[in-house]
């Protein structure tokens, strides 16, 4: 989901509820894949891979 080219940013809730994991386990999961968390528009939670979306880049998404 998060290589999807339209989507490079996905919203925490929603990787949750698509893996099936709680919290914990997702950002975990995310983090072993090689992904940041970012603030998304909203206050929300969002994720990216580093690769798409490198650290050195503003974690709030515009």
């Amino acid at each position: 989901m998060l290589r999807d080219e339209n989507f490079p940013i996905r919203s925490f809730e929603f990787l949750r509820h698509v893996t099936g994991t709680t919290d914990d386990e997702c950002r975990r999961l995310l983090i072993e894949v090689g992904a940041r968390g970012v603030l998304m528009r909203g206050g929300k939670e969002g994720w990216a891979l580093i690769e798409r979306y490198p650290l050195d880049r503003d974690p709030e998404a515009r």
